[in-house]
């Protein structure tokens, strides 16, 4: 009985799990990370961010990769500078471009500050603004709210007497 146990371990573990339907590796030589993946609604593709510097005018960008509903990839975008920018959180906006979150260290208020980029339905620029403290500020998330509004959430030293705080 213990052999026929072992057996069914080694030949189960040769074959991939039911539910995975397809899996796939984007990025470069160097470092790529995704942090948040979403689904687009009007064609069930998705859309992921992250960070990249294999393809970096910087040290690092934002890596913002679009796929068809079966993984495949429509197009990919680094956006950034020479600076560190770390892409975190996405959301479909309102018109039907994205919304992207994460951080940048090229910020006017410190040394990290909040960074949005609003993109249109292809993942090109329409503008970039940064937000923070006079210290370092982190955004690791951002959310559409019914009202035509978002809502950012990350962290921030610039609380004086303060950790880290919320922010």
């Amino acid at each position: 009985l213990l052999l026929l146990l072992c057996f069914a371990h080694i030949v189960y573990a040769q074959f991939p799990h039911q539910d995975t339907v397809y899996m796939k590796t984007f990025g470069g030589s160097n470092v790529e990370n995704f942090r948040e993946v979403i689904n687009i609604t009007s064609d069930s593709g998705y859309l992921a961010i992250g960070t990249t510097s294999s393809f970096s005018g910087g040290r690092s960008d934002f890596y913002l990769v679009r796929t068809d509903y079966q993984g495949a990839t429509l197009w990919s975008r680094s956006i950034g500078d020479v600076s560190v920018n770390n892409g975190y959180s996405l959301q479909e906006a309102f018109d039907g471009g994205f919304l992207l979150g994460g951080f940048s260290n090229i910020g006017n208020n410190g040394d990290y500050d909040f960074r949005i980029i609003k993109t249109d339905t292809l993942g090109f620029v329409q503008w970039t603004q940064n937000y923070g403290t006079n210290d370092w500020d982190f955004l690791y998330s951002i959310k559409r709210c019914p009202d035509s509004c978002y809502i950012l959430c990350g962290e921030t030293y610039g609380i004086p007497a303060q950790n880290r705080q919320v922010y």
